[in-house]
């Protein structure tokens, strides 16, 4: 923490490429901390987001402290094309763009795109790396690394855009989702969604404490009429046609029913949705 609190006085003198790897490392340890905790909470099969909050914030904290510190950094090391620090050194600078917000993922495509050119990280990595672009931008992914959990612990694979596999291929690669799902996510993964250009998935997330009743005792339609299924773990998909949005989804229960309208926004292709029953209210917020 003192090395990235002092960074801009390291920042102001000649850079130091033995400095520039020690307050990489640091950083690294920073963002793999609370991600330790919760991926070990996960492959606990721990369901209690309660027990998850203390990590979430010590990580969204030490993320925005990277960003502040090691972006800048990031930048030298790609205007003065310092490409001989060792390879953890570049994975961090890895592991800081893809915890980033869209905004900064996107503003180092370039620099991303060398480091897989001159092999100093993983395919995978850069894989990963333009998976969480495109969903951070609400499109499919072209890989399929990006997964989302929801509160009660349901995972689902974001959309996936048809012709994965041979993309895999271009890659060099072979697919093997066994190998690609993370290990405290495949106890409760649900099936994966592939479309096209030309659709647009809806994922949702059913939480019912309506008398601790069953999420059977929910209803989902399009337009009022076409019903849609919920699994046991309270997840919804379906796949529209983009030309057919707006729609709009009714959710109800016991004789209450909700709408949420589904607009249509240029190049978004699937949203997710959190819907809340409760014995009063019907809250659907979008993820």
């Amino acid at each position: 923490m003192v090395m990235l609190l002092n960074f801009n006085n390291v920042y102001s003198q000649m850079l130091n490429k033995e400095r520039i790897v020690s307050i990489l490392n640091e950083a690294h340890q920073m963002d793999q901390a609370p991600r330790y905790i919760i991926d070990s909470l996960m492959r606990a099969g721990e369901n209690d987001g309660n027990k998850y909050y203390e990590a979430i914030l010590k990580m969204n904290h030490n993320d925005s402290l990277n960003q502040k510190t090691i972006l800048p950094l990031i930048d030298s090391i790609y205007e003065l094309q310092i490409y001989d620090l060792d390879s953890t050194a570049y994975n961090t600078c890895w592991e800081i763009i893809q915890h980033s917000p869209n905004e900064v993922l996107s503003k180092y495509y370039d620099f991303v795109n060398n480091l897989l050119k001159k092999g100093l990280i993983p395919r995978s990595s850069y894989m990963a790396y333009i998976d969480r672009v495109e969903v951070e931008s609400s499109r499919p992914q072209l890989y399929g690394y990006q997964f989302h959990r929801f509160t009660n612990g349901a995972v689902t694979q974001y959309p996936l855009l048809k012709g994965y596999k041979k993309r895999w291929e271009k890659m060099g690669l072979e697919y093997c989702e066994n190998n690609l799902i993370p290990s405290e996510y495949k106890a409760n993964l649900k099936d994966k969604i592939c479309i096209d250009r030309k659709q647009f998935a809806i994922i949702g997330l059913i939480e019912n404490h309506f008398f601790d009743s069953d999420v059977n005792n929910i209803s989902i339609t399009i337009n009022g009429t076409n019903k849609i299924n919920i699994d046991s773990n309270g997840l919804f998909k379906m796949v529209v046609k983009k030309k057919d949005l707006p729609l709009v989804i009714y959710f109800t229960i016991a004789g209450r029913s909700k709408s949420f309208t589904v607009e249509k926004v240029q190049d978004k292709s699937f949203i997710m949705l959190n819907c809340i029953f409760s014995d009063n209210t019907i809250d659907i917020m979008k993820e």
